[in-house]
């Protein structure tokens, strides 16, 4: 069997599940759910899986957090770092992070099919780059120069999410997060939207 019939075949038994009659109320304290999210915008590329444990007033959160974002490098006074054809040297800077948030409900509805929450936690992790530009090995030397490598990073994070379930447990969900991270070389502010789906068992 090869691999697009063994995604398919999972696909249609998640849907197939998640279409089952459950007794079980949504955001009953105690449900679990599995969250997949993505997000994409031409340099920015990242995905986030989260195991959820709902509350009374929401639910907590803990997962990771993987995004790339293709930049350009700079030395400490903040000028760019040239290849020696003169162009600006370029990276993929790669985050992976671990998030731990409390989202809290602020709105349903009555047959709690949609769901908005807002909350945040901290997230810790950490940051390397990839040189993307050539020669690589004396663009290295000038970016090591320059304090960039592989950082341990932390900070802190708000979101606001929205759930919609189309099914008694699967639901197509969307999130906006706006964080601080510190410790590393890259961006300290940053902003990012995220849509996939979530799972509850």
């Amino acid at each position: 069997m090869d691999m697009k019939k063994i995604i398919f075949a999972l696909a249609a038994s998640l849907m197939m599940l998640a279409c089952l009659d459950s007794s079980a109320q949504r955001y009953m304290p105690g449900q679990f759910g599995i969250s997949i999210q993505g997000t994409y915008d031409g340099s920015f590329i990242g995905g986030r899986l989260t195991l959820d444990r709902y509350t009374r007033q929401g639910y907590w959160d803990a997962g990771v957090t993987m995004h790339t974002h293709n930049m350009a490098f700079a030395d400490t006074l903040g000028n760019s770092i040239y290849t020696p054809e003169g162009k600006v040297a370029k990276a993929q800077r790669v985050r992976i992070y671990a998030q731990w948030d409390y989202m809290w409900r602020i709105l349903s509805t009555r047959r709690k099919n949609l769901a908005f929450y807002a909350g945040g936690g901290p997230v810790a992790g950490v940051e390397a780059f990839n040189i993307i530009s050539e020669p690589s090995i004396y663009v290295k030397e000038l970016t090591e120069a320059a304090g960039y490598g592989t950082s341990f990073i932390y900070g802190l994070q708000a979101r606001v999410a929205m759930d919609f379930f189309i099914a008694k447990r699967f639901a197509i969900t969307a999130s906006g997060d706006g964080s601080l991270i510190l410790g590393g070389k890259g961006q300290k502010w940053g902003a990012a939207g995220y849509a996939g789906f979530k799972f509850l068992f």
